[in-house]
């Protein structure tokens, strides 16, 4: 028996106390509830996507509600995966993953039917772009064997962008002219959110530029 179909066969008595083990060309992926809450969110995308296309008050409403939904599956998959033991190599890669496509999902979106207007554009880049400079520094450092845990900050930042792209979601036309604020509100959470997304990349910028410059110097 070889070493990796011992280790694997080892990780499915540790870890395997509920759900199935799935193979996807080659590869054997531990099919548990946190994983599949993972997979849902991302699965979700398209449906909230054509649900804001559509421009009808009832498929904002509808949008907005599957937009809460697969949130709720981010607390969810990282809660369930601590309190029943199963944490993953899979659900550690995807869970961040998923939450990128999904907030790029909404945000551009939200800039497609205008309403990111003037310079509210702005946070929504920043956060755009950060996610695309933090997915190419995970790639980075997973060539030499190291991970990148999500800090703390990064899941306040996360809270932020959620919220604030909920109450953006929601119907303009309809909602925002019985709760006059409630734009206005969405508007100062994705700032803040793009605030936090700045810091929490500097950290990760200058953690990575360590691992950098010790392969620089090797």
């Amino acid at each position: 028996m070889s070493r990796d179909r011992l280790t694997l066969e080892q990780l499915k008595a540790v870890t395997a106390t509920t759900g199935s083990w799935t193979r996807v060309e080659g590869t054997e992926i531990m099919m548990t509830i946190p994983n599949m809450l993972t997979l849902l969110r991302v699965a979700l995308i398209p449906f909230l996507v054509l649900a804001l296309a559509l421009k009808t008050e009832s498929s904002h409403w509808i949008g907005f509600w599957i937009f809460v939904a697969a949130s709720c599956t981010d607390y969810l998959d990282g809660k369930l995966a601590r309190s029943l033991s199963q944490i993953s190599p899979f659900g550690k890669f995807f869970d961040p993953v998923a939450d990128k496509l999904l907030v790029a999902a909404s945000i551009l979106m939200l800039a497609a039917l205008g309403r990111l207007p003037d310079l509210h554009i702005i946070p929504g880049l920043v956060i755009l772009c950060r996610e695309i400079f933090v997915s190419g520094l995970r790639e980075f450092l997973a060539q030499i064997n190291v991970t990148m845990p999500v800090s703390p900050l990064g899941k306040v930042k996360t809270a932020f962008q959620f919220g604030a792209l909920a109450v953006l979601i929601l119907n303009p036309e309809q909602t925002f002219e019985k709760i006059p604020y409630l734009q206005g509100l969405g508007f100062m959470m994705l700032w803040a959110a793009a605030i936090l997304t700045l810091i929490s990349g500097y950290d990760y910028l200058r953690t990575g530029i360590v691992y950098l410059m010790r392969e620089e110097n090797k």
